[in-house]
């Protein structure tokens, strides 16, 4: 839109102004709304795996941060390291 505000459009100083609040205030509407729609994090567990979902719903602007904070407080995230599964050597396969 800006770029195209003075040439193809035509626009005025005060339109131009105009067209801008409104996109910061439409641009902050949609960043609100999605922030409250996407707050469902599917957690595998056990074997047979089997799905459970957790509502990462809360505070925060972050999408990731609030589930990641979420999934860690309820022990279904952990951040260290696990073992790796032990190998076989290629002459016994």
């Amino acid at each position: 839109m800006r770029e195209n505000a003075d040439g193809a459009l035509g626009l005025t100083a005060a339109q131009r102004t105009q067209a801008e609040e409104n996109c910061e205030r439409a641009d902050h509407t949609v960043r609100g709304q999605l922030i409250g729609t996407f707050h469902w994090a599917l957690v595998p567990q056990n074997q047979p795996i089997t799905i459970k979902p957790v509502k990462a719903d809360g505070a925060g602007d972050d999408v990731a941060v609030r589930t990641a904070t979420k999934l860690y407080d309820n022990d279904d995230l952990s951040l260290g390291s696990t073992p790796t599964a032990p190998r076989t050597p290629r002459w016994q396969s």
